[in-house]
């Protein structure tokens, strides 16, 4: 059984993406090093790995655009964060705005250009609302 799952971003930026994460989505850190960083908000984590490290195989070092990776950030808090985002003059690939199928989001990106899409769930329309399980 599988006891957590959590995401980690290979850079070289190492403390600039935990600040990041700090800043805008309350992350704490729970383990420090110079090629490692573990982050905790509430249920969630997220690590932070040094791509050149000595654990890392050859085949994957050093590769570390995230371009084909996507983080959704759920919060109630997405018209605050979208203000702030903005005030800090962060890039905002897509602008706030409500999706039909239950969604007021933004999209920016992290310090390595992963795009980082901000989320707050609304009502779906009509015509999506039938596509969701009762689960």
């Amino acid at each position: 059984m599988i006891k957590s799952a959590y995401s980690v971003i290979k850079t070289k930026k190492i403390t600039m993406t935990s600040q990041f994460y700090e800043k805008y989505f309350s992350f704490e850190k729970i383990f420090e090093s110079d090629w490692y960083i573990s982050l905790k908000s509430g249920e969630n984590e997220l690590a932070i790995l040094n791509p050149e490290h000595e654990s890392i195989p050859e085949k994957f070092k050093g590769k570390s655009n995230g371009s084909e990776m996507l983080l959704n950030f759920e919060t109630d808090e997405v018209d605050t964060l979208y203000r702030t985002f903005k005030e800090d003059e962060r890039k905002i690939h897509l602008e706030l705005r409500d999706e039909p199928w239950g969604q007021r989001h933004f999209i920016s990106e992290d310090p390595n250009g992963i795009a980082v899409d901000v989320i707050k769930v609304i009502p779906p329309s009509q015509e999506f609302l039938k596509q969701y399980s009762d689960c």
